[in-house]
């Protein structure tokens, strides 16, 4: 099996999303978002098939490969071994997921479980969906990550602005305004793809909740460690994209 192999399995599963669609509604309970329980509901709810264990093997070995490299580089403390154990665990999910997820199921009004299904599916569907470049995100990327979702598709973005109100305008400013948000305009100046636009999304991830006492914002450490992926350049990430966002994002 091969890497393209794993690719192609999961743009078969995406291809059945349709059908997830028309399913009669389930009663589901709260998960445990701590636990692998949350993996198991959305491979469930959003996938019909998945690439075997040698494929899934070779995605977290090729995850952890990137990470080393980081470390190596100085600019995380991640561990490749920890990485790789916790992303056969979460396909084809990025296993920060649930961890990052977690940090707002406690919003007043979030239906835990149901709302995280519905996010997840609608960022899933737009992976899947060709840009205005004709390119899917699905066709590039061998896993699910935090920072899958794209703000310029109303519907996430409804989706998101409904988890915290109050983030609205700063995720207009900062992050998706259809090319003109800070870290849109970033990653033209500086041709670095999506990474500035990343950030700026696991940093908005990460700062979602809306209860006393939650836990905000990220480690520059695991910013990095989160964006780590095969053949991504993050060499300059760092230095570029998170040291900078701050002095111009809101």
């Amino acid at each position: 099996a091969t890497y393209e192999d794993g690719s192609n399995e999961i743009n078969n599963a995406l291809d059945n999303l349709a059908n997830e669609a028309n399913r009669s509604a389930l009663r589901l309970e709260p998960v445990n978002p701590q636990g692998d329980e949350l993996y198991h509901i959305l491979r469930t709810r959003l996938f019909e098939t998945l690439p075997d264990q040698e494929v899934i093997n070779q995605v977290a070995q090729d995850y952890a490969a990137s990470v080393r490299k980081a470390k190596q580089m100085d600019i995380t403390n991640a561990s490749p071994e920890s990485f790789a154990s916790q992303l056969v665990e979460s396909y084809p999910f990025h296993f920060s997921i649930r961890d990052l997820y977690a940090r707002f199921k406690e919003n007043p009004g979030f239906q835990q479980t149901r709302g995280l299904i519905r996010l997840m599916r609608a960022i899933v569907a737009d992976m899947y969906t060709e840009n205005n470049k004709g390119i899917c995100r699905a066709s590039q990327v061998q896993l699910v990550h935090p920072h899958d979702f794209n703000l310029n598709n109303e519907n996430i973005q409804s989706e998101v602005r409904a988890i915290n109100p109050s983030l609205t305008e700063a995720i207009t400013h900062d992050i998706a305004k259809d090319g003109h948000s800070i870290s849109e305009d970033l990653d033209i100046r500086l041709n670095t793809g999506n990474d500035a636009q990343d950030v700026a999304k696991l940093i908005l991830v990460a700062s979602l909740a809306d209860v006393p006492g939650a836990t905000h914002g990220l480690r520059d450490s695991d910013i990095v460690s989160y964006l780590c992926a095969p053949n991504r350049d993050i060499s300059a990430v760092k230095k570029n994209i998170i040291d900078y966002l701050p002095t111009q994002a809101w």
